[in-house]
């Protein structure tokens, strides 16, 4: 019924088989608790340093992510060169964009800053025309901005 002259290639094409799908399985960028998804907080490293974006696309083909840095440039990064910062959906932290924060800076230096995004726990801050992802816990509020406008309409109810 079956031939068995073929029989040595059927091992070797179910081998290589195994072997590519092992590979294609490692090459995903995990973590301890999975994939990076949209909306995740996640650090590549790129030549002026360690630079912390927004996952704002799931990965193409070739396993790239688009990250959204604080620059608000999309930059495409391979997943094997992405850390997990913070999963999307994080509690959020008490912050709403437009707060007046201090931040500590390299040598204790406290800066005055605005908080631009909120992301679970990492707040986006600007500060003297440099702006970046930090942890909202670092953070001390100098002034309240204006509620979000959902906030607000809570709020009255």
């Amino acid at each position: 019924m079956f031939s068995t002259r073929f029989a040595p290639f059927k091992i070797v094409f179910l081998l290589a088989s195994i072997v590519l799908a092992s590979l294609v399985v490692a090459a995903e960028p995990k973590t301890k608790a999975g994939r990076i998804e949209v909306g995740d907080l996640a650090e590549y490293t790129s030549g002026m340093g360690p630079m912390v974006g927004e996952v704002i696309s799931a990965p193409d083909a070739s396993n790239y992510y688009l990250l959204l840095v604080p620059t608000e440039e999309q930059v495409p990064i391979n997943g094997t060169k992405l850390r997990l910062i913070q999963r999307a959906g994080a509690a959020k932290a008490p912050f709403n964009p437009g707060d007046v924060v201090d931040v500590r800076g390299n040598g204790n230096m406290v800066h005055r800053a605005s908080v631009v995004k909120v992301n679970g726990g990492g707040c986006q801050v600007k500060a003297q025309g440099m702006v970046g992802w930090g942890e909202c816990k670092k953070l001390r509020v100098v002034q309240q901005g204006t509620k979000p406008q959902g906030a607000a309409q809570a709020d009255t109810e």
